[in-house]
């Protein structure tokens, strides 16, 4: 007697009258839905963004009354799994292992499932990470929730066939992509054991970000079972650092850089609308005379009044990860009605720009202003505060161990106004699920860093990737790669500038006619620069640092340099920087992927000069010119290439990755200027390592949860020309780090990662 309906994402044209039940997005967070139908009335259950729905006989229902529905969506801060019982909905929390699927569109995150695989066992599927699932899963009986391993593989559906898992797997998307002529996907069929050989189950999130929290109102169970090491960071008093002080249009499209002189004005606007038609005007009414500042649109030619005044000061806004930019113009107005005009310009034919945005300025402060009918009012005030009284903030860390909803209570941890801490859950740490609960309101963040004390074996890898060439070798089968537009065939640029074609149906190498065009195409130009402290990468205007493999990639392969960036799962990067592949999210098509998301997937050591995914298959070139014909290898010693076959997820056979290097090698630094962020995602045992040539303090800073900006984690005196080493806590992890000064010096802050 209920329907129950999810949608994974939003992009809202028009207006909201239609709407049975709902309305406009009241914050960012809003996408999506969760509802139900009971056959007279809809309810939203959550307005956020979810994909499945099930239960024990699937998404057709037939279940009895008493059996659950699950539901799975996500927010910024954890996956979201959801479970109707006895009439009444609850939420548990799961971390993500990757960040590939949040975009705010939902077009990324394909349909993750809740199905019944292998020996009658059930599955789920979300963020990258495998989990057991039990059947009986309920709100009273919620223990044997288990990780099973993280993949790269995008995985839209899986199921039992005559007893194998198939997995069907998207691989290369052509949407915004020009390094391939035509999508790529597969069944994959292997064993439920061949999951455990994946990626270690690593996984991040928690219950608040940044988040104000209501004193005495216990989180939601976040998921700590089947994972070895948990770091528990804690912090207080920090929003999230990327929260929009001031929207372009109401409700959405933050505003990315504002002038200081219009920083503190009240700003009115209206909702974006459907840009396949002009902005709409709007109007308001004040109390007192004011000068308003008009945000225009820049794409396309808005004609204003003479009355608005070009001004020198401008302003950026973002619509996903697109970036815009605005005039800023001026006009004053006397107390009484003030008409903001439409704008009617097309920056393309049918696209029409921005409806305006006014900010106001009066040199009274108790002006009042009113909007009329469909503009809103913003002023700074709007964005809440932090806390307003001294007293710490006492987290109450409570666990259910066997997922029965018995609460005990684990531990009391108290932090100042401000404060921040990592603490460590130790080994013999067993509990299903954790919550927690503060004793008075405050801003706070709650995550957790969890992993496998295990990785992949890397004598496996050994055998594996025998046929690729090492990072030194001088002799070596480079290539470039390309899935073929005009066929179904992988087209192949060997060394000396010789085009072949490899073929789908005999896996042989035959010879192609030159292609300009697709040299030029896939010619490599290397995102990376090498200093001497680490691997550095530009993201978003900033500097991004990255550790350091084997010398050899500080130049280029004999062939030339090696491919360091390519979609590879669909609307997902994978990167090949300085010896070591990362998996890297896309938040849009077309645009630069989000390397400050990015995650380390395995350190090779080898001369991978290209790869791609084709037919299913992962493609490696770079082999041995010794290398034997068979099993991954395929040879033409007669055209003198080879390449290397085989899965997505055998890359993290490689083994874990490791690497050495920092944001400061004997640099000049300023006292007190944060350095570089250092990525620290991922990695195992991490020591660092400091000196300086004068008497300082080094204070580390830690980014937890890519949200909330760097927290201080720890401070090490440092005496001149003496040499201090850190070896950082087993378990211990965080996203990035960065270091500071206290005292102008030449400084070296270097991490190495086993």
């Amino acid at each position: 007697g209920r329907l129950v309906v999810s949608n994974n994402g939003e992009l809202h044209v028009g207006g909201y009258d239609d709407l049975l039940v709902g309305g406009e997005a009241k914050n960012e967070e809003e996408r999506g839905v969760l509802a139900e139908y009971d056959g007279n009335e809809w309810r939203i259950i959550e307005r956020r963004q979810f994909t499945e729905v099930t239960g024990l006989k699937g998404i057709t229902g037939g279940s009895d009354d008493d059996d659950p529905i699950w539901t799975m969506g996500w927010d910024r801060r954890t996956v979201r799994l959801k479970v109707l019982d006895n009439g009444k909905w609850s939420t548990f929390l799961l971390p993500k292992a990757a960040m590939c699927n949040d975009a705010y569109h939902g077009w990324y995150t394909e349909w993750p499932r809740i199905r019944e695989i292998t020996d009658g066992r059930m599955m789920m599927d979300m963020h990258g990470m495998f989990f057991d699932f039990p059947k009986t899963f309920s709100n009273k009986n919620s223990g044997g929730l288990r990780p099973i391993s993280s993949h790269l593989r995008y995985i839209p559906d899986f199921c039992d066939w005559n007893g194998k898992l198939v997995l069907a797997t998207d691989e290369t998307s052509i949407q915004g992509n020009r390094l391939a002529g035509q999508p790529q996907a597969n069944l994959w069929f292997g064993e439920y054991s061949d999951l455990k050989t994946w990626g270690p189950a690593s996984g991040y999130g928690g219950p608040w970000i940044g988040d104000n929290v209501k004193a005495n109102t216990p989180s939601d169970p976040f998921l700590v079972a089947g994972f070895d090491r948990r770091v528990l960071h804690l912090a207080c008093g920090k929003k999230v650092a990327a929260e929009p002080k001031r929207m372009r249009a109401t409700g959405e499209m933050p505003i990315t850089k504002l002038p200081a002189k219009l920083s503190s004005l009240p700003i009115v606007t209206v909702p974006r609308g459907n840009w396949r038609r002009p902005g709409s005007g709007f109007a308001f009414t004040v109390d007192k005379p004011v000068t308003v500042y008009l945000s225009v649109d820049q794409r396309g030619q808005s004609n204003l009044g003479p009355e608005w005044k070009p001004t020198d000061m401008s302003l950026a806004w973002k619509h996903s990860q697109r970036r815009f930019k605005d005039a800023v113009f001026a006009a004053t107005f006397s107390a009484g009605n003030v008409q903001i005009p439409a704008n009617p310009a097309e920056h393309t034919p049918g696209a029409f720009g921005m409806p305006h945005a006014a900010f106001v300025k009066s040199d009274h402060e108790d002006l009042q202003i009113k909007p009329v009918q469909s503009a809103s009012l913003a002023t700074i005030d709007e964005e809440g505060s932090t806390d307003e009284t001294d007293d710490p903030v006492v987290f109450k860390v409570e666990v259910d161990t066997e997922g029965t909803g018995d609460w005990k209570t684990y531990r009391e941890i108290e932090l100042p106004v401000d404060g921040y801490i990592a603490h460590l859950l130790p080994v013999e740490f067993d509990a299903s699920w954790l919550r927690l609960s503060i004793n008075r309101d405050s801003v706070v963040t709650a995550v957790m860093h969890q992993t496998s004390g295990t990785y992949a074996d890397p004598k496996q890898g050994e055998t594996l990737f025998a046929g690729l060439a090492d990072a030194n070798a001088k002799n070596t089968h480079g290539a470039l790669l390309y899935a073929a537009k005009r066929n179904r065939n992988l087209r192949v640029i060997a060394d000396g500038d010789r085009f072949l074609e490899f073929g789908k149906a005999d896996f042989v190498f035959a010879t192609d006619t030159p292609d300009e065009k697709l040299a030029k195409l896939l010619k490599v130009d290397p995102e990376f620069t090498v200093d001497d402290a680490s691997v550095m990468l530009k993201h978003d205007g900033h500097t991004l640092r990255l550790p350091k493999g084997s010398s050899a990639y500080d130049k280029p392969f004999p062939s030339g340099w090696p491919r360091d960036n390519r979609e590879v799962e669909s609307e997902r990067h994978l990167a090949n920087i300085h010896g070591t592949f990362y998996e890297v999210p896309l938040l849009i098509n077309g645009k630069p992927p989000a390397f400050n998301l990015m995650r380390p997937v395995a350190s090779h050591n080898k001369q991978i000069t290209d790869y791609c995914t084709w037919n299913g298959l992962l493609v490696l070139a770079g082999v041995r010119e010794d290398a034997k014909d068979g099993g991954h290898v395929f040879l033409d010693p007669t055209n003198d290439v080879g390449l290397w076959f085989g899965g997505i997820d055998d890359l993290w056979k490689f083994g874990k990755p490791i690497g050495t290097g920092g944001p400061w090698k004997e640099t000049q630094v300023k006292a007190n200027s944060p350095s570089d962020p250092y990525l620290m995602t991922g990695y195992d045992s991490k020591t660092l390592t400091l000196s300086s040539d004068t008497d300082t303090t080094i204070t580390m800073e830690v980014d937890i949860d890519h949200q909330t900006g760097f927290h201080t984690y720890r401070e090490i005196e440092v005496l001149a020309g003496k040499e201090v080493s850190y070896q950082f806590p087993t378990g211990f992890s965080a996203h990035w780090i960065r270091f500071r000064s206290r005292n102008d010096g030449i400084v070296s802050a270097q991490l190495t990662y086993r």
